[in-house]
């Protein structure tokens, strides 16, 4: 492979590369705009999913005549929830700033930034670089933080502070064999996780937001979800006062 064949094939890889972390800004703003418009709804959902699964554990722990664990088995579901809605508050606030800053972002700025950000792909990306030091490693993930959020401003002022970081390496040709064979490895596993990722959260929500008719239908189908738990929450209450004659509640009044 000449010089001409390898760049050829680098530019190709970038593009790919590229495409990639489009995919997962996509994801994760599409994350972010679903947590800000259904927040108060989820938090419900996922609270009555915690305490029914709470509630029926200490009922099986008294069936199988446990109950000494019952009290262990409540402190540990506190616990985990508490620090659960500990980090959901602090991504909430972020996602609520991340979407208003998105919805106030002129279209062709962002079209701008996109064409800027494949330049970098091609010329920084640690994986299409790959001869990539530690210092260019950890200023990408940094910078690739302000990219996923459009934060354009943040962006370019991150990358004018780590520029002296990225250095321009000449490839030897002895190593352009090795280097193309690495990029058909991380090209496969790219494939790979995005066939996977195309089946979970948040890229199966990414009609929500199509028109109005599909978010209110988003809507109602969580208050659905929402109602039923809450149905079964009341029957698991009675299911444990029944058996074990006290009440146990996920949250301590």
């Amino acid at each position: 492979m000449n010089r001409e064949e390898f760049k050829e094939l680098k530019d190709e890889f970038a593009l790919i590369i590229y495409n990639y972390e489009k995919f997962i800004k996509d994801c994760i703003l599409l994350d972010y705009k679903y947590n800000t418009r259904f927040y108060d709804l989820l938090t419900k959902v996922r609270f009555y999913e915690v305490e029914n699964t709470l509630l029926a554990r200490c009922i099986q722990a008294h069936v199988e005549n446990r109950d000494p664990d019952i009290e262990k088995i409540i402190d540990d579901f506190h616990k985990g929830f508490k620090q659960e809605m500990d980090n959901s508050v602090v991504k909430h606030k972020i996602a609520k700033t991340v979407t208003e800053h998105n919805a106030k972002l002129n279209p062709d700025e962002v079209q701008a930034f996109e064409k800027d950000y494949v330049g970098f792909i091609k010329e920084h990306h640690p994986v299409v670089h790959a001869l990539a030091t530690k210092e260019e490693q950890e200023a990408y993930e940094k910078l690739k933080v302000y990219y996923y959020e459009n934060n354009i401003d943040g962006f370019k002022k991150a990358f004018e502070e780590a520029t002296p970081v990225f250095k321009n390496t000449e490839y030897p040709e002895d190593v352009f064999t090795k280097i193309s064979e690495y990029y058909y490895d991380i090209r496969k596993r790219i494939g790979q996780d995005f066939t996977k990722k195309q089946t979970l959260y948040p890229f199966v929500k990414k009609e929500v937001f199509a028109d109005d008719m599909s978010e209110a239908r988003e809507e109602g189908e969580l208050k659905a979800q929402l109602s039923k738990l809450m149905a079964d929450n009341k029957k698991l209450h009675a299911d444990i006062q029944k058996a074990i004659n006290y009440d146990i509640k996920l949250v301590e009044e």
